[in-house]
């Protein structure tokens, strides 16, 4: 007789949900574009168990480019150490494409951006209609995540994959303290509905376990 041997792999760890039956349901704190007069405006309001970000991203005038729209929640969060991805499970009721995600507090190199703090990522949301009632799981490997960012786009500067001190670190997996979804770098209306945000890809047992190759860019 063969004996099969299956590698352990642990229970995704809910990080942000917005069922009051599963617990307190975290604050959000929304902020629009101060930059140079922006004028972008947005909310975030949680409703029949989703967390809605809703608004418009428009030019801040003197820079004659999009602004940004953000929302965000405090923790402290579960140790997500032993996990790989992120994962979001979301729609979207417009065709908008400057979605993101980030977590942590975490300023990147100098060299990177004035005002952008924590790990970043690029959340590409299908758009979905009203009468579809479909929402999807996007998971985002934490090794797609830079606190080098373009304060004006959001988008990455220098990725982790090309330089390790821009990874997320092992500090900010062990309590992201902070997450934020954002409307950046791209005008047009929002309208985000979010169900729950969670870590996956998780090992079960040694948190090193399975995710070396990952870790060795966390020093």
């Amino acid at each position: 007789a063969t004996a099969a041997v299956a590698e352990a792999v642990a229970e995704d760890i809910v990080l942000v949900q917005f069922d009051s039956s599963d617990g307190p349901l975290p604050v959000w704190k929304e902020m629009n574009d101060p930059v140079m007069g922006g004028k972008s405006t947005g909310q975030f309001t949680v409703q029949e168990g989703m967390g809605v970000f809703t608004g418009q991203v428009v030019d801040v005038p003197f820079l004659k480019a999009p602004g940004f729209i953000q929302a965000s929640t405090k923790g402290p969060f579960p140790d997500v150490l032993k996990c790989k991805s992120l994962a979001i499970t979301c729609r979207s009721l417009t065709d908008y494409s400057g979605y993101k995600i980030a977590f942590g507090n975490k300023r990147g190199p100098i060299d990177c951006s004035f005002f952008s703090i924590g790990y970043k990522a690029a959340l590409p949301v299908t758009k979905m209609s009203v009468e579809e009632e479909e929402f999807e799981t996007i998971v985002i490997p934490f090794d797609e995540f830079s606190n080098c960012n373009d304060d004006g786009t959001g988008l990455p500067i220098r990725t982790c994959l090309e330089d390790s001190k821009v990874c997320p670190n092992e500090k900010t997996l062990q309590d992201m303290k902070l997450i934020t979804v954002w409307g950046e770098g791209v005008a047009g209306d929002v309208h985000l509905e979010i169900k729950k945000i969670e870590a996956t890809d998780c090992d079960d047992g040694n948190p090193h376990t399975g995710n070396v190759e990952l870790l060795r860019t966390r020093k």
